[in-house]
């Protein structure tokens, strides 16, 4: 299976940075199919590969289809857990997405694919091998 993981996460986001993390070693994981997730530099990281989005719609979108990889969620669903029940349009929605996909494929990640094409309205997170 593929394991989908968090790289690290700050407790108080207000802290001051120091050198302790509750990091895996990415570059291992990553090479093991892991999405890795890092909240403080608000990156995705996949086979070594390493995308800052900043804390961003486009993050949380990520990070919300990959608790399941190749499962649909829905637009509803990412209404409620991305913009906290604001109602969005669904261009707004596609817009998040365009931004999402061209920012992994810039820096190489062109092995994660966000499909919202096969079921619509509904948005997966696709690895290919």
């Amino acid at each position: 299976g593929i394991a989908v993981g968090r790289v690290s996460q700050t407790s108080k986001p207000a802290a001051p940075a120091s050198n302790e993390h509750s990091t895996n070693d990415t570059g291992h994981a990553s090479t093991n199919g892991a999405v890795l997730f890092n909240d403080e530099t608000f990156s995705v990281v996949f086979q070594g590969k390493s995308c800052e989005l900043r804390n961003t719609k486009e993050y949380a979108f990520i990070k919300r289809i990959s608790k399941r990889p190749g499962t649909y969620v829905s637009l509803d669903d990412l209404r409620a857990s991305v913009w906290q029940d604001e109602h969005v349009e669904k261009n707004t929605v596609q817009r998040v997405v365009s931004n999402l996909r061209r920012q992994l494929e810039s820096v190489g990640l062109v092995n994660l694919e966000i499909d919202g094409k096969t079921n619509r309205h509904h948005y997966a997170l696709k690895i290919k091998a």
